[in-house]
This record gives structure tokens, C-alpha cells and sequence, in this order.
């Protein structure tokens, strides 16, 4: 991202040198046009300031979103534990299994604006056992109830970051933002004047350029969180979790969860 800010800036600086070539400004009166700059730039960066502004939310959002769905995994998975045999074994596998498939299918997944089937798969598989299960004391149907309400909390906080892996913003509001610039810096660049010294048109030309294109770098890093960039968004929170359910003796204890899937979370016959 540093590369495309700084590289725009030394095109455009690049510019700014063949336009001072030419004899004499662009402007009769560069004052006037000054003012009307002022004019210009200010409409275009409220809008882009609240561009940024929305994309930071949905940025936001996402990341909540993940730490919640993994908090209710980590729920979900000791409130199994008062269930009876064979439904908390088969819940815990596949809990692990989820937490397995959201760490290595989904994620890649959402970088590419789309989520995985597999994650999917084991979403609507835990949801739907959990009706069935036959609880026959009151504690068994506390922590089904729990576990009702884990699932529902679950599903939200995967929504929530599935909603960003396609990018936030309409096209037309990245049409306007960019012709916006574009325009700002094309005004910008006509105070191009040889009689002026070099260095300082070059500082207010870059300035501007670095500015404009690092918001535009900025909106776009937000509304796709998922790119496996600096600072994008990994799943942090549910790999903690995955690592309390299988190795932290809280959760272990007296656990016969079988083996479902891989690594990957990936069903075991599918290797």
C-alpha cells in the first residue's frame, strides 16, 4: 500500500515537471484560482472523511463480529459438556471441527469475497442437532437452552464478518471519490510554474497526492479486510479458542470426543 501512495506521488510529481516547461503559468491569476481550489477540495474531502469513516464501521464490525462468533464457539462447546452421551461427544467433534474449517476454509475464503461450504455445512449440521437432543434432567435442559442461545449468537457474529468479505461500498461512491480526486489533482497540478521554484511545487503537489491517494488506499483496506495484508484482520480469536478447546484441561477433561476431520477441518474420508 506504502508502494502505490509513493509511487502515485512521484508520477504525478513527474507530471508537474514536463508541465513546468511551458512559458508562463496556467492561471492569469493564481490567487483566484487558489480560492476556487479551496472551493473544490472541500465537498470532496467531507466525502471522502465520511467514506473512510464508513468503511472503518464495517472494518469494526467484522472484527467484532469474528471475536463474538468464537466466544460463543468457546460457550457452546462447555455447555455441551452437561449434555449426555453420545450428543456432547458428537457436539464437541464437531464444534472443533468448525472451529477447524472457520480457521483454514472460511477465512481464505472471505479473501476472495465468498465463504466456505464446509463451514457452511457444519453451521446448519450443529444447529440442527441440537432440537434433537434428549434432555432428561433440568440441568441438561439448561444447557440446551444455552446452547440454543449460543448457536443464534454464533450465526450473528459469523454473519457479521461474512457481510465485509465482498467490500462495503457502491460502486458509485467509488466512481465519485475518484473522479473527485482526480479533478483536485488535476487543479492542483495546473499551478505548474517554471518561475516558481521547483522544490516547493513539487512538496505541494506530493502532499496533495499522498493524501488523496492514501485515503482512497485506506477505504479500499477497510472495505476488504480479509487480503492477508498488514494489518488485515485474521482469525485470531477463534484460533485462541481452538487452542483452549483441544489443550487447555478445562475443556479436555473428561472429553471422548471423537475424531471427525482433519487439520483443515475437512471431513476425514475426504483425506
Amino acid at each position: 500500500m506504502l508502494t502505490v501512495v509513493l509511487g502515485t506521488a512521484a508520477v504525478v510529481i513527474s507530471i508537474l515537471a514536463i508541465l513546468r516547461r511551458r512559458e508562463g503559468g496556467y492561471w492569469e491569476d493564481p490567487g483566484r484560482a487558489g480560492g476556487v481550489l479551496g472551493a473544490a477540495r472541500s465537498p470532496f474531502a467531507v466525502i471522502l472523511a465520511f467514506v473512510i469513516l464508513v468503511a472503518f464501521q464495517g472494518f469494526n464490525a467484522a472484527r467484532t463480529g469474528a471475536q463474538e462468533e468464537a466466544s460463543a464457539t468457546r460457550l457452546l462447546y462447555k455447555s455441551a459438556a452437561l449434555l449426555p452421551s453420545p450428543a456432547r461427544d458428537n457436539l464437541h467433534a464437531n464444534l472443533i471441527c468448525y472451529a477447524r474449517a472457520v480457521i483454514a476454509l472460511d477465512w481464505p475464503a472471505m479473501g476472495a469475497g465468498g465463504s466456505s461450504v464446509r463451514v457452511d455445512d457444519l453451521e446448519a449440521q450443529i444447529d440442527d442437532s441440537l432440537p434433537a437432543i434428549h434432555a432428561t434432567t433440568p440441568v441438561q435442559q439448561a444447557a440446551v437452552g444455552n446452547l440454543l442461545d449460543g448457536a443464534i449468537t454464533r450465526d450473528r457474529g459469523r454473519d457479521a464478518r461474512l457481510s465485509e468479505a465482498q467490500g462495503r461500498l457502491p460502486e458509485p461512491v467509488w466512481i465519485v471519490i475518484l473522479l473527485g480526486g482526480a479533478t483536485v489533482l488535476t487543479y492542483v497540478l495546473l499551478f505548474a510554474d517554471r518561475r516558481e521554484r521547483f522544490v516547493g511545487q513539487a512538496v505541494m503537489v506530493g502532499s496533495v497526492t499522498v493524501i488523496i491517494v492514501g485515503g482512497f488506499v485506506l477505504a479500499y483496506f477497510l472495505t476488504h479486510p480479509y487480503r492477508n495484508e498488514a494489518g488485515s484482520l485474521r482469525p485470531a480469536a477463534m484460533t485462541r479458542t481452538l487452542e483452549e478447546l483441544e489443550h487447555d484441561r478445562e475443556f479436555t477433561a473428561g472429553v471422548g470426543a471423537p475424531l471427525l476431520c482433519t487439520a483443515k477441518g475437512e471431513p476425514l474420508d475426504a483425506g
